[in-house]
């Protein structure tokens, strides 16, 4: 049972997390991109929510007897949520640029996106019954957000092998690709112990932009040569 108050407001963030990953979810079907800012949002409300984790084995009333171990492990939580955070929101101010595929490929692949949030949709209903389960048989709860997030990694291979249907461009394998490589990291970070929990997250959340940056930095280049390259053609073939 709790032995603080604050154990409400862990609760409280935990109900809010899976809104959190049901929106996220569902923007699968809208775009790879905000797919992966929701990650990160979601990383750092965990964080924040490790903090509040630690402050609840305290007992009530909080003393200042209490080890200087678990003080560390809430401010380095504190920190690596503010550093991602900042993150996401320069992750915001980077200007999306069109799509590589073409309009009647984007349908089809929109519908082959949402299959796959169906199922995993269909997975987390079932991950979260599981934790209720165990909630009620032993009075305490352990969420599970890293079989989530496994089962995110196996959504977004999925996703990076149905793209290769509509387009075999480095530009795009690859970034779809490393998105992949940002979920397996953010999944190591949870299982991981303190201080490299925090640095494998603020290291995921700095690759996924860096990613995204670096990808909508040449969009516009790449479609550029492709203008020219097909202008070209039309050049030669009027000859």
């Amino acid at each position: 049972m709790p032995k603080n108050n604050l154990y409400a407001i862990e609760a409280v963030l935990y109900i809010l997390l899976i809104k959190e990953m049901v929106e996220m979810i569902y923007s699968l079907t809208q775009s790879i991109n905000i797919a992966q800012r929701k990650q990160l949002e979601i990383l750092s409300l965990i964080l924040i929510r490790s903090a509040f984790e630690e402050l609840s084995d305290f007992g009530d009333p909080i003393t200042w007897n209490f080890n200087f171990e678990h003080l560390m492990h809430i401010l380095g939580n504190g920190f690596a949520a503010i550093i991602i955070f900042f993150i996401i929101a320069r992750y915001y101010q980077i200007e999306t640029y069109q799509s590589l595929y073409e309009k009647k490929e984007i349908k089809k692949f929109v519908m082959e996106k949402k299959i796959v949030a169906l199922v995993l949709f269909f997975v987390f209903f079932i991950i979260i019954i599981s934790d209720i389960i165990t909630f009620i048989e032993n009075q305490t709860y352990s969420p599970s957000f890293e079989k989530f997030f496994t089962m995110f990694i196996f959504a977004d291979i999925a996703i990076v092998i149905l793209s290769l249907a509509y387009s075999h461009l480095y530009y795009a394998v690859f970034r779809n690709s490393g998105f992949a490589l940002v979920t397996v990291l953010i999944l190591l970070s949870l299982i991981a112990p303190h201080i490299y929990r925090e640095i494998l997250a603020v290291l995921s959340a700095f690759l996924a932009y860096l990613i995204t940056y670096t990808y909508n930095k040449y969009i516009p280049l790449i479609m550029k040569s492709r203008q020219k390259n097909e202008f070209s053609k039309g050049k030669l073939f009027e000859h």
